[in-house]
């Protein structure tokens, strides 16, 4: 299975990339995704996850994550399976991590498999 994870990220923000694709590439491994797929995760601060929050979820505040899936049963002229955008608030991220006792890095992977579940439409029980 081929996954192209493209990963945007306001600038400041540090992470480890890889393991935000490998977290990706194992949730749809493990999932049972067998075509090629595309992840968009995005890493913003808290102005804009604000924005996002109050204008899809129509609420106020700021979240953790969001994740905005595309329709999983559509296959594109170019045989890529896009899955949909998760969307991480890097400062949210900090703030829970330091809580948790975790890296930055640990909970950002958290966070991005908790929506990548979402764009599989696996969701809380």
């Amino acid at each position: 299975m081929a996954v192209k994870v493209r990963i945007l990220a306001d600038s400041g923000y540090k992470f480890d990339r890889r393991i935000v694709r490998s977290m990706v590439e194992r949730v749809l491994s493990d999932n049972g995704v067998k075509e090629p797929a595309e992840v968009v995760v995005s890493v913003v601060g808290e102005k804009k996850m604000k924005r996002l929050h109050g204008r899809y979820m129509q609420t106020k505040g700021t979240t953790d994550v969001l994740s905005f899936p595309l329709d999983f049963d559509k296959l594109y002229p170019d045989g890529v399976v896009r899955l949909g955008d998760i969307v991480v608030c890097y400062p949210v991220a900090a703030r829970q991590a330091q809580i948790s006792k975790w890296s930055v890095n640990e909970e950002i992977t958290f966070l991005v498999e908790h929506g990548c579940r979402h764009l599989l439409g696996i969701h809380h029980s």
